[in-house]
């Protein structure tokens, strides 16, 4: 059917897939549920959020994080295994996926559930 979109949930009610928001309270990322993408919002002055951007996903992303510059967002996958990476146009809302990285399973397969970027 042209122009359905399944409907989408905002995870932000579950602990393990928090929304994440940028320093300046500009933007906030979420993954959604219910078709495997990743969502940014402006939060525009009267605190509506419109949608940025929508840009496709892995089927199993847990949670998401943002590297300490905000300028990436990180979203591993629990069912592949690959850490994607999406640039962010802080103009736009746009995401870029950059990088899709196999990540190392410990001995006991498990995969990544979070993520956390520091600064050196």
């Amino acid at each position: 059917m042209t122009g359905h979109r399944p409907k989408c949930t905002l995870v932000s009610d579950r602990p393990d897939k928090p929304l994440r928001i940028t320093r300046n309270a500009r933007w906030i990322f979420a993954p959604l549920g219910g078709h495997c993408s990743l969502v940014s919002l402006r939060v525009a002055a009267d605190g509506a959020l419109p949608v940025a951007d929508h840009s496709p996903m892995d089927p199993g992303p847990r949670a998401i994080g943002l590297d300490a510059d905000d300028r990436f967002v990180l979203a591993p996958d629990t069912r592949t295994g690959y850490l994607n990476v999406y640039s962010i146009d802080h103009d736009t809302g746009k995401l870029g996926l950059r990088d899709r990285s196999p990540l190392d399973k410990n001995p006991s397969k498990a995969t990544p559930m979070w993520v956390l970027a520091t600064k050196p």
